[in-house]
């Protein structure tokens, strides 16, 4: 991407600047076969076959999150983003267990983020109109989950709290394809 810059203002009144998520879908890399985008927007999303996102719906505790921290490696190096989501389900079960150790076990996963504020993120996919499909996944470290079971103490709730992770060398793109179209895929 060449070096453009452009007028940028903060906005002002009384913006939607809400952060969090709401919920997510999820599905493989490999189950998406292309995407359409316009002026860096996902406006399409070709799947292999239906029924491949899954919904994950979390606690609405006001502790998910989904973060992209730019790094550059020695300060003037090539700029990265690091992708981080935390979702977290109440509870602690055999089913909880069964879909940590199934889920862990995908390497290269894409996550449809909810935001607070009603904004559409895909988490998991770099936009490249040179690559198969108009898309690659995160470039330099795959988009993988890490769960952790927390039975916490008498004084907490048990837990299963889900950190999805990727590194990137671009911003996850937003989306305009809405939570209907995404669960009818």
């Amino acid at each position: 991407m060449a070096c453009a810059l452009t007028l940028l203002n903060s906005t002002t009144g009384c913006p939607d600047n809400e952060g969090g998520l709401q919920y997510s879908y999820v599905c493989k890399i490999e189950d998406i076969a292309t995407i359409t985008e316009v002026s860096g927007i996902i406006t399409v999303l070709g799947m292999v076959t239906t029924g491949l996102w899954k919904k994950l719906d979390y606690d609405k505790d006001e502790t998910s999150y989904f973060n992209q921290t730019g790094e550059r490696t020695n300060e003037v190096g090539s700029l990265k983003y690091t992708a981080e989501a935390l979702l977290k389900f109440s509870g602690y079960s055999a089913a909880y267990k069964a879909w940590a150790d199934s889920a862990s076990d995908c390497c290269k996963l894409v996550f449809y983020h909810v935001m607070g504020n009603g904004t559409y993120v895909i988490q998991g996919i770099e936009i490249d109109v040179s690559a198969t499909g108009g898309f690659t996944g995160t470039k330099v470290r795959d988009t993988k989950i890490t769960p952790s079971s927390m039975g916490g103490t008498a004084a907490e709730d048990s837990r299963l709290e889900v950190l999805v992770k990727g590194k990137s060398k671009l911003q996850a793109p937003f989306t305009s394809v809405t939570p209907a179209a995404i669960a009818a895929l």
